[in-house]
């Protein structure tokens, strides 16, 4: 069983997780134990993650998955566990469900917590914890046995130096700003339960308890596979991990649909190849009458042009003629007694310029 503790700071997260992974053996992790982890291993977080948890902030998404997705992959929480703390929103939530659905897991339940604000700034200004083994407690509501030592280990107990109130209220209010989308979540999926978080944490594991058992039932039977957790499925097959058996079954309708579209593709290819075609007979013979036309109209021309020389030549050879019978008429004229005396002047004339030219 996989249980996910969801509520404000002071709600009462950690000493309820305590109590489940105690009477149902599961090993429990808290956001601030995996990040201490984290910072240790490498250095370079570590500035970074005190900054944030000084400061009473949420410690930034890349910095976070980084560590959970490495202690989540560990032998001891495959068969279960109980999460406290994370995830902090909805991204996170997306990003846990991805990483267990890639290892044929899931969440069984995510507990919300509701307190009131006025209880919850008196609760983390009374809180603290063992320096030793880092135990909870809470000076007002769940103090040690003993004032200052642990009841676990019998080491000093210390009060949070970073608790004071105007950093709790910037807590309260950043999760305040983050809760809404991450129940939002859980609550399409039909995970989310709602539990008043007031009382004492005994008390209120007492009331919780049926609900645990009711789901640690359902959790050990076969379970079909949620939404959200095939879309990750799907996300590990494409990347080159294991694919679950629906994920198998679904290249088939893929094909047939690839099939669908590459017949529309050839179809639509082969309408574009006919309307090429008729583009180019189109421009084809508007060539051919291009080209045609042309030589009508060289043609033409000089059917225009031989008619007008033909003219002209005629001309010359009527304005010929014309000359030739008025010479003709000039020698017939001789014929006639009256005229030939006459004209006798004239041709003598006529010889004196032509000695003249001589």
């Amino acid at each position: 069983m996989r249980v996910i503790l969801v509520g404000p700071p002071g709600s009462g997260k950690t000493a309820l997780a305590a109590l489940i992974g105690k009477d149902f053996g599961l090993p429990v992790l808290t956001v601030a134990e995996v990040l201490a982890n984290c910072a240790q291993k490498e250095r370079a977080l570590s500035a970074q993650v005190a900054q944030y948890l000084k400061a009473g902030q949420c410690v930034p998404d890349g910095l976070v998955l980084l560590a959970m997705n490495e202690r989540l992959a560990g032998a001891d929480v495959a068969e279960g566990f109980v999460l406290e703390g994370y995830p902090l929103n909805a991204g996170q939530a997306e990003e846990l469900e991805r990483f267990l659905a890639q290892r044929g897991q899931h969440v069984d339940i995510v507990i919300h917590l509701k307190v009131d604000s006025d209880v919850l700034m008196e609760r983390l200004v009374g809180q603290a914890r063992c320096d030793n083994c880092g135990m909870q407690y809470n000076l007002y509501v769940n103090p040690p046995m003993v004032e200052g030592v642990c009841d676990n280990c019998g080491a000093r107990i210390i009060q949070r130096p970073g608790d004071y109130e105007e950093t709790i209220s910037n807590r309260l209010r950043i999760f305040a700003g983050l809760i809404g989308p991450l129940l939002q979540y859980y609550k399409v999926y039909g995970r989310l339960i709602d539990i008043d978080g007031g009382d004492e944490p005994k008390a209120v594991y007492r009331r919780l308890k049926p609900e645990l058992k009711r789901v640690s039932l359902e959790a050990s039977e076969p379970r079909a596979p949620s939404p959200s957790e095939e879309k990750a499925a799907d996300l590990a097959a494409r990347s080159g991990g294991k694919t679950a058996s629906k994920v198998k079954k679904s290249p088939a309708p893929k094909r047939v649909a690839a099939k669908k579209k590459a017949a529309k593709a050839a179809a639509k290819k082969k309408a574009a190849k006919k309307v090429a075609k008729k583009r180019a007979v189109s421009k084809a013979a508007e060539t051919k009458t291009g080209t045609k036309s042309r030589s009508a109209v060289a043609k033409k021309s000089p059917k225009v042009a031989k008619p007008k020389a033909k003219a002209g030549r005629k001309a010359t050879k009527k304005a010929g003629t014309a000359t030739s019978k008025k010479k003709a008429a000039k020698k017939a004229s001789p014929k006639k007694p009256a005229s030939v005396a006459r004209k006798k002047a004239p041709t003598a004339k006529a010889k004196k310029k032509t000695i003249k030219k001589a």
